[in-house]
């Protein structure tokens, strides 16, 4: 199975999801064949699969198959371990999308405290936990919020991964955004334009992460130019 995730993951990685797909059904077939039905193997399976459909945009196939992996993390007493982190920030993911704000937030939040009980607080994975935090508040316009839990994960992410990290810099990006939604051009421009170089030096000038972060500082460049105008 593990082989399988493998060749999804890569496939997922490069959009080719029903390809990712497939891999992942076999997958998820060979595990329940060789292990019990509670085991953890079996609940990253399905986080997986959800991951996948979440990135696909097919929310109520995400929204079932971590359902199931939430179900047998509860009924396996897996609540403390570290797939029980990963699927309850993928499921918040998932609600936030489907725009269920309330169940989003609640989800992502106890994703963080088990994070921070399971790591610490300056590991990668409890700044990646600070990070979607960060997305689901912004989500809900609740920028202050949003800027304080993003701040916290570009401390933990650049004392662990450093500054000049593609993880970083989407950090970065997300901060440009809260900024730019609080009318702070200078700062939001600032953070854009580092996110964009870190992008460029390690990924890139065609990277589609590269491109996608320039041409947000373009659109910031001519949003600041108008408000000066006006």
């Amino acid at each position: 199975g593990t082989e399988l995730a493998n060749l999804a993951s890569y496939c997922q990685g490069r959009q080719k999801f029903q390809d990712a797909e497939e891999f992942l059904v076999k997958s998820l077939h060979i595990n329940r064949q060789s292990l019990p039905s509670q085991h953890p193997t079996i609940v990253a399976s399905l986080r997986m699969m959800g991951s996948l459909y979440i990135a696909w945009g097919k929310l109520d196939k995400a929204e079932k198959c971590l359902t199931e992996a939430l179900d047998i993390i509860q009924s396996a007493y897996l609540t403390q371990h570290q797939e029980a982190a990963f699927v309850m920030s993928l499921m918040g993911r998932c609600y936030q999308k489907q725009g269920k704000t309330i169940d989003s937030e609640r989800l992502h939040r106890q994703a963080l405290n088990l994070t921070i009980d399971l790591y610490g607080d300056d590991h990668h994975q409890t700044a990646v936990e600070y990070h979607e935090l960060g997305w689901c508040l912004h989500v809900q316009e609740r920028y202050r919020e949003a800027k304080a839990a993003l701040h916290t994960a570009l401390k933990i992410k650049t004392n662990v991964n450093g500054r000049e990290h593609p993880s970083t810099a989407w950090t970065l990006c997300w901060l440009s955004r809260c900024y730019k939604r609080t009318s702070d051009y200078q700062k939001s421009l600032s953070l854009m334009t580092e996110a964009a170089e870190i992008m460029k030096n390690r990924m890139g000038d065609s990277h589609p992460d590269t491109l996608t972060l320039l041409e947000e500082l373009q659109s910031l460049h001519m949003q600041k130019e108008r408000n000066v105008e006006s």
